[in-house]
């Protein structure tokens, strides 16, 4: 049964062996919603410069440096929408299956924290590819342009 009075939520259950849950909890403030949004714009555009520089930075360098940085990338995207892959879908039946006073907060759909490992290891994976973009490299010697003169013998 669940019970709301202003911002209030009073939920209590009965499971089968005849035991009692109470539990009062407060409704999700209506500025988290705004807040979170802009975070996540933020997060977005920060991740996008950032990875952004990390390609320019790798672009047209040797395999053994661009390489690495592909794969790295590609592994943590893959731990990253695994945990949200087998979550979400979960989540979503449990909330149609049975009444809610309110839906269950944003990081349990993204797997968090039962699946927090797979996160951990992308987030390091994550940090390492600007690493590898940060390497040191040699520039090509620049070419004279056509028609120019060239150096005085």
């Amino acid at each position: 049964m669940y019970a709301a009075r202003g911002d209030h939520i009073l939920a209590v259950e009965l499971d089968a062996e005849g035991s009692t849950s109470l539990t009062l909890s407060r409704a999700t403030p209506g500025a988290a919603y705004p807040a979170g949004l802009l975070g996540l714009a933020l997060g977005t555009l920060g991740g996008w410069v950032l990875f952004g520089w990390a390609s320019r930075r790798t672009a047209g360098r040797r395999t053994l440096v661009q390489g690495p940085a592909k794969v790295l990338y590609g592994v943590a995207m893959l731990f990253w929408t695994a945990p949200i892959l087998l979550s979400a879908p979960l989540m979503l039946a449990h909330h149609l299956s049975e009444p809610h006073p309110r839906w269950h907060v944003p990081w349990e759909w993204l797997g968090q924290p039962t699946l927090s490992l797979p996160f951990l290891l992308g987030a390091v994976l994550l940090l390492l590819v600007p690493g590898v973009a940060a390497l040191p490299h040699r520039r090509p010697a620049a070419r004279p342009l056509a028609g120019a003169p060239g150096p005085a013998v």
